[in-house]
Protein backbone atom coordinates (compact mmCIF):
# COMPACT_ATOMS: atom_id res chain seq x y z
CA UNK A 1 0.00 0.00 0.00
CA UNK A 2 1.37 3.38 -0.95
CA UNK A 3 1.47 6.17 1.59
CA UNK A 4 -0.57 9.04 0.16
CA UNK A 5 -0.44 12.56 1.50
CA UNK A 6 -1.24 16.08 0.40
CA UNK A 7 -4.12 16.42 -2.04
CA UNK A 8 -4.02 12.87 -3.43
CA UNK A 9 -7.45 11.26 -3.18
CA UNK A 10 -9.24 14.52 -2.50
CA UNK A 11 -11.43 16.84 -4.55
CA UNK A 12 -12.22 20.47 -3.73
CA UNK A 13 -15.90 21.26 -4.28
CA UNK A 14 -16.53 25.01 -4.68
CA UNK A 15 -20.01 26.58 -4.72
CA UNK A 16 -19.61 30.05 -6.19
CA UNK A 17 -23.25 31.01 -5.66
CA UNK A 18 -23.01 30.35 -1.91
CA UNK A 19 -19.36 31.34 -1.55
CA UNK A 20 -18.52 28.04 0.13
CA UNK A 21 -16.10 25.19 -0.37
CA UNK A 22 -15.41 21.74 1.04
CA UNK A 23 -12.82 19.01 0.61
CA UNK A 24 -14.20 15.59 -0.30
CA UNK A 25 -12.35 12.30 -0.26
CA UNK A 26 -12.52 10.18 -3.39
CA UNK A 27 -11.76 6.47 -3.34
CA UNK A 28 -8.59 5.46 -5.16
CA UNK A 29 -10.53 3.04 -7.36
CA UNK A 30 -12.40 6.01 -8.88
CA UNK A 31 -9.10 7.63 -9.93
CA UNK A 32 -7.91 4.32 -11.38
CA UNK A 33 -11.17 3.72 -13.25
CA UNK A 34 -11.41 7.23 -14.73
CA UNK A 35 -7.70 7.72 -15.50
CA UNK A 36 -6.76 10.56 -13.16
CA UNK A 37 -7.97 14.08 -12.54
CA UNK A 38 -9.51 14.89 -15.92
CA UNK A 39 -11.51 11.69 -16.02
CA UNK A 40 -12.70 12.13 -12.44
CA UNK A 41 -13.67 15.73 -13.22
CA UNK A 42 -15.71 14.55 -16.22
CA UNK A 43 -17.37 11.85 -14.09
CA UNK A 44 -18.37 14.37 -11.41
CA UNK A 45 -19.59 16.83 -14.06
CA UNK A 46 -21.85 14.28 -15.75
CA UNK A 47 -23.23 13.08 -12.40
CA UNK A 48 -23.96 16.60 -11.11
CA UNK A 49 -25.17 18.51 -14.20
CA UNK A 50 -28.67 17.81 -15.47
CA UNK A 51 -28.95 17.42 -19.26
CA UNK A 52 -30.91 20.25 -20.81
Amino acid sequence: MLYRRGYVGKVLRVDLSKGSHQVERVEEVVFEKYLGGRGVGAKIYFEEIAPE
